[in-house]
């Protein structure tokens, strides 16, 4: 059989033009289109079709007409084959492999999904969602960077780490001399033992509710639960001192169980926390999880019904 040299155009519209996205993969009214020529697979016999993008398309006919060979066979086939070639060799390992379809050309393809119309798991809680395991993604973006919301007044609820409360504090009160520090709980029994384990790790200066103690020469007397305000540092809001800050606001959350307080000149009290808080009423918010997005689970079941 004699051999001929392929023309550029003819090698052109072979081997390039199939793979490329031109003006004619968009409708009259400028929607992406997928263009199929050539479709010969099954029962199908050279079907020119274009389906547009980001629509809702129906496949209807009547039994044995090809509906199944153009979504599954070509379609999905001819995508899911495209994708896996993205994928490393090692990774196609442990993929089930596809055919192609038989067509001429087939562009402005997307990675396809296919969700046959069996359901092998009987349940009234199955939905496309849990059957192709997208609802487990969608959970956990939910949980990492969804916004949460106070469920008493409807402000969205803050989220405080040392570096962002410091920004805040800079920016917005800039000159001010603060004080800042973190509260526990003590029992007048357990005073001597708390005053100690205060002195070990360095904080000499306890509040009480507006009396505040050198615990150097003093030591309150309390006589019932009471929470105890531990002053961390003292310092002039300025930019070269925002170091200081971070770290006096990093021990204030160690010690104080992920919270914070600073004290303003005027005496009014701004609180801080690394767990959500509402900003408006300071109601603590439950922090999202994965599980408290599921309906399958406890945690994430109605309390009430």
């Amino acid at each position: 059989m004699a051999r001929r040299q392929l023309k550029k155009d003819e090698f052109k519209e072979a081997f390039v033009e199939p793979f490329l996205e031109g003006p004619e993969c968009v409708d009259h009214a400028g929607r992406e289109t997928l263009v199929i020529k050539g479709l010969r697979q099954n029962n199908l016999k050279d079907l020119d079709i274009e389906i547009p993008h980001d629509r809702i398309t129906a496949v209807v006919g009547l039994s044995g007409s090809g509906k199944s060979s153009l979504a599954f066979d070509s379609l999905f086939a001819e995508g899911r084959w495209r994708f896996m070639e993205s994928l490393s060799t090692y990774t196609r390992l442990f993929l089930e492999r596809m055919d192609r379809p038989e067509l001429d050309s087939i562009r402005n393809i997307r990675p396809a999904i296919a969700v046959e119309q069996k359901n092998p798991v009987r349940t009234s809680r199955s939905t496309v969602g849990t059957a192709t395991e997208i609802n487990d993604c969608l959970r956990i973006i939910f949980a990492r960077i969804g916004r949460v919301h106070c469920t008493e007044c409807g402000a969205e609820a803050q989220v405080h780490d040392p570096s962002r409360a410091a920004g805040e504090l800079l920016k917005e009160l800039e000159g001010q001399r603060v004080t800042l520090g973190f509260t526990i709980q003590s029992k007048g029994e357990e005073m001597d033992a708390l005053v100690a384990g205060l002195l070990k790790k360095g904080f000499i200066r306890i509040r009480v509710g507006k009396e505040t103690y050198d615990l150097s020469f003093e030591r309150p007397k309390i006589s019932k639960t009471k929470k105890l305000d531990v002053v961390v540092d003292r310092l002039v809001l300025k930019g070269k001192e925002r170091a200081r800050l971070v770290d006096s606001l990093e021990t204030s959350y160690r010690e104080g169980g992920g919270q914070a307080w600073v004290e303003l000149e005027d005496g009014k009290i701004k609180r801080f926390s690394n767990l959500p808080v509402c900003g408006v009423c300071n109601a603590a918010v439950e922090k999202p999880t994965p599980l408290s997005l599921s309906f399958n689970h406890p945690v994430g079941a109605c309390p009430e019904c």
